[in-house]
């Protein structure tokens, strides 16, 4: 029934509400209660019946209209033609299909693989997440080096990032700099003293001067305001360059990693880092600077690269597949990763992979909120696919 058209649909509608005797029967031969107000108000639910029942045969309904003698609704129903979809290309043009890509497809069992967990005090999910990763790589090939870092802020740092986040929207002056306010109101002020003297020294004008003293009192008020802002901005500066410089002190270990791979590159074939990050407070900006740098100099290796969204600059690095994704999501992403990798890699190469990662993904993401919640950029010149390597036997 679900391949019956519009027009079918209310051809058998119409004829069925014309005859109260034949409707009522045709829901008796389906066993079904007809409602007395459909006839009356011209409306008959054969629309929602196809929709309860999608997968009912054409034939059931030449069956019924057979067994109560409906020969106009028999013969009508014999010219019906289910709609359907058929193949409209050859064997061949299906192939085409199948690789719309032309790049040629290269293997890769020898795969360095750096997971780093950037996240609030790490929990049990998020090092089985890691831990899923590492297990995938080392059963294709028991020699892949699998680097797990863990970046997890502690409690405290987690109150100092709150703190410089509630100073940090400072950064934003919908009325200028304060240091540029601040000379504005210091020459104010200055005229207004002037002034207000220039009145002192006359007996007239009263009403003058309680203006110039309300005005006077005010701009010293702006002015306490101001000095106060340029205080606060002044710490969080501070703060920014500690951050910095904490951020450079934790991603030393990646350096280290990193570093190795690249005295040891006739080891690998491919490189794979993955970002689990849920920590939007924390700035990525030293991450991405230290994990791009050192990508840059393996500049013929395939390299797969899983980041939040916002890391711009390794799109530039040749030779990347670069899959990126909002961080509130980060833990479900990866376990749907893990997921297709363990389903697909024997049949799809690692494009695909991450295509079928965007589908899968997206049913769950509210687009109003997220928009394009996975970015795929691709700027390889192959189709990598992983292939598993055999164990070497000593003889």
């Amino acid at each position: 029934m679900k391949d019956l058209s519009y027009n079918v649909t209310n051809e058998l509608t119409q004829r069925l509400q014309a005859d109260g005797a034949a409707l009522e029967k045709f829901y008796q031969f389906f066993g079904l209660k007809m409602e007395s107000r459909y006839p009356l108000k011209g409306r008959f639910p054969l629309e929602e019946i196809k929709q309860m029942f999608p997968d009912t045969t054409v034939s059931v309904l030449k069956e019924c209209f057979e067994a109560l003698r409906l020969y106009d609704l028999v013969e009508f129903m014999e010219k019906v033609k289910p709609r359907s979809l058929r193949p409209a290309v050859s064997p061949e043009q299906i192939e085409k299909l199948r690789k719309a890509d032309d790049r040629p497809t290269k293997y890769h069992s020898d795969v360095a693989v750096l997971v780093v967990n950037h996240t609030f005090e790490e929990d049990i999910v998020e090092r089985e997440g890691a831990e899923k990763i590492e297990t995938f790589f080392k059963d294709l090939n028991s020699r892949n080096e699998v680097a797990i870092i863990s970046l997890a802020s502690s409690q405290g740092t987690l109150e100092f990032l709150m703190k410089l986040r509630e100073r940090y929207r400072l950064e934003y002056y919908p009325y200028g700099l304060p240091e540029e306010r601040l000379e504005s109101v210091l020459q104010l002020k200055a005229r207004l003293q002037k002034e207000l003297e220039k009145v002192m020294q006359v007996e007239k004008g009263p009403k003058q001067r309680r203006r110039l003293e309300l005005e006077l009192s005010e701009v010293k008020g702006e002015e306490l305001l101001l000095r106060g802002e340029l205080e606060n901005a002044a710490k969080v500066k501070r703060d920014i360059e500690k951050l910095k410089e904490l951020e450079k002190e934790s991603t030393k270990c990646i350096s280290t990693a990193m570093d190795k791979w690249i005295r040891n590159q006739e080891k690998f074939t491919c490189v794979a880092v993955f970002i689990i990050s849920n920590d939007e407070l924390y700035s990525e900006a030293v991450l991405e600077e230290r994990v791009v740098e050192k990508l840059a100099l393996i500049p013929d290796h395939a390299k797969l690269v899983f980041s939040p969204h916002g890391w711009k600059s390794i799109d530039k690095v040749p030779e990347t597949l670069h899959v990126s994704y909002y961080s509130p999501f980060a833990l479900p992403f990866f376990t749907q990763m893990i997921e297709i990798f363990n389903k697909r890699w024997q049949t799809l190469d690692l494009i695909s992979m991450m295509q079928e990662l965007k589908r899968t993904t997206v049913k769950n993401i509210n687009y109003r909120l997220y928009g394009d919640y996975i970015s795929i950029n691709n700027r390889l010149s192959s189709l990598p696919t992983f292939q598993k390597k055999e164990e070497e036997h000593s003889s």
